[in-house]
């Protein structure tokens, strides 16, 4: 009985659940029934229309967007567990206009929301291919010398819980070209919790986005948790993604970054107010008395294309970038880092710093290149504590391959990497600064670290997989108590040496993307 009972719940629910179709300003009867009776978006915007009743958008509903939608869309209400409210964009749907001032979809203090930009494969992150793309949220006419300069975000939400966005293109919020202009940005997600209400289980999933200055920001207060940015690109963005808070009492847990895309940062270098204008593929900070613990960034590409200007000059702090209260464990595992050359981040194409007590593994890696930059920088600062494991990395082509900032308080363990075509003095091991170069002799002498450093040509193919007779092959430590599996998503073995670098010798199939479970 009770078995029946819940299945006939179950299908009653189902039964409940409603479609709203919306357009511009409404077609055929108008009914919201299909999209030739599509109701006008100023319906949806109306409060009044949102909640429990016949014809209103309740929890388990799904709102259709249908058309080109030239008008913001507000969220009134909220979903359940198991019933999320979902906005679909059916097919060639966008939403659309020369330059908005504000955001496209607003979410305030609702919780349950699917956002399905509805495409039909991979378009963001690796393996994306953008021919699969559906729904677009876009400005036509924004950025420099163009008709409008504004400030735009494709999607905001304020104190938000179980928020799913997935299968969304975003684009041209703010096309920058010159590298002075200051007139205007744009955010295609800001998750904000300036209300302090406690944000957790955010997941951006199979998204591309381009032209803006910040792909996604969350910006956190108590008690944040379980953010997730999977299988998205960034391109031509100044921050691919960035996750903060500030301030006593405000605290997070598990931020997950997960087989992004993030590159190409030139369009935002700025050399008399860099200051702004820095950029970073993900940076994540805590800081004024806030607290972030564990960060995990798997399986991602990020790079190239950092700056233009040699040294960095902080036009490109760094393609990871942590900052403050950091605590750990921060697990950095099957990345690609390529850089070409043309100038470098500033603090390292790796920055990793605390001033708090942290764990930071770095792990199977691969750097290319690096021109005016370490690959790697680490650094305890203010009494912080930084213990740090170095293990199974290739690092080709930098001008220093691992560097501390500033070592007091800094715990290093470091083994089985292989360095290629490095700089004559391509470590730094010191105080007050960046310590000078030293040789990779007075490295093992000064940190009794990498006795076991390999020197040779890794033999890379164009995408960094492993060629057969690579010295990289068999040459790692078994990390099988982090990790199992490449950047490609292929088993490691469970026990025996493992391959050093992001990939095992081996071509094999991309992930495809998690659009459902807020963790990777």
């Amino acid at each position: 009985m009770v078995k029946f009972l819940i299945s006939f719940l179950i299908v009653l629910s189902s039964v409940c659940a409603k479609d709203h179709y919306i357009s511009q300003s409404g077609i055929g009867g108008a009914d919201g029934s299909s999209a030739a009776n599509a109701r006008a978006v100023s319906w949806l915007n109306t409060s009044g229309n949102w909640g429990e009743g016949a014809g209103k958008v309740s929890a388990g509903d799904t709102v259709r967007l249908a058309g080109t939608i030239s008008s913001p869309i507000t969220v009134h209400g909220s979903g359940a567990a198991g019933k999320p409210i979902t906005i679909l964009f059916e097919t060639g749907a966008k939403l659309s206009g020369p330059g908005l001032r504000g955001n496209w979809i607003t979410v305030d203090t609702k919780d349950y929301i699917t956002i399905d930009g509805g495409a039909s494969g991979i378009i963001g992150g690796r393996g994306a291919n953008l021919a699969g793309a559906n729904g677009v949220i876009e400005n036509t006419d924004n950025g420099t010398g163009r008709g409008n300069q504004v400030n735009t975000t494709g999607i905001f939400t304020r104190g938000c819980r179980h928020i799913i966005v997935r299968n969304l293109v975003i684009r041209n919020l703010y096309v920058r070209t010159d590298i002075e202009d200051m007139a205007g940005e744009g955010h295609g997600f800001y998750m904000d919790d300036d209300n302090r209400r406690g944000i957790n289980n955010h997941l951006i999933s199979n998204c591309h986005l381009n032209d803006m200055r910040v792909g996604v920001a969350w910006e956190y207060g108590p008690n944040t948790s379980d953010l997730t940015m999977n299988q998205v690109t960034t391109t031509r963005v100044n921050f691919g993604g960035r996750c903060g808070g500030w301030g006593a009492g405000v605290s997070g847990t598990r931020l997950n970054v997960t087989h992004c895309w993030i590159y190409d940062f030139l369009n935002w270098d700025n050399y008399s107010k860099n200051d702004k204008y820095h950029h970073d593929g993900f940076f994540i900070w805590a800081v004024s008395g806030a607290t972030w613990a564990e960060a995990n960034f798997v399986g991602n590409i990020i790079g190239p294309h950092y700056t233009t200007y040699p040294g960095g000059y902080n036009s490109a702090t760094a393609g990871i970038f942590t900052q403050g209260g950091i605590a750990g464990p921060i697990n950095i595992y099957n990345n690609t880092f390529p850089n070409d050359g043309k100038g470098g981040p500033s603090d390292g194409i790796v920055s990793l710093s605390t001033t708090g007590t942290g764990v930071f593994r770095v792990l199977n890696n691969t750097f290319i290149g690096g021109t005016g930059a370490n690959q790697l920088n680490f650094s305890a600062m203010t009494g912080g504590k930084l213990t740090i494991l170095i293990r199974n990395n290739i690092f080709t082509g930098p001008d220093r391959a691992i560097g501390s900032l500033f070592r007091n308080g800094v715990t290093i363990n470091s083994s089985h990497n292989l360095g290629y075509r490095l700089v004559a003095n391509p470590f730094s091991w010191g105080t007050g600064g960046d310590g000078g170069g030293i040789s990779l002799a007075s490295w093992k002498s000064a940190t009794k670290q990498d006795a076991n450093w390999i020197t040779a040509n890794p033999r890379l193919t164009e995408t960094y997989r492993l060629v057969r007779g690579s010295p990289a092959i068999g040459a790692g430590e078994n990390l099988s108590q982090y990790f199992s599996t490449d950047a490609a998503g292929n088993s490691r073995p469970a026990s025996g040496p493992w391959d050093v670098g992001a990939f095992m010798f081996g071509e094999g199939v991309e992930i495809p993307p998690d659009s459902s479970a807020p963790r990777p």
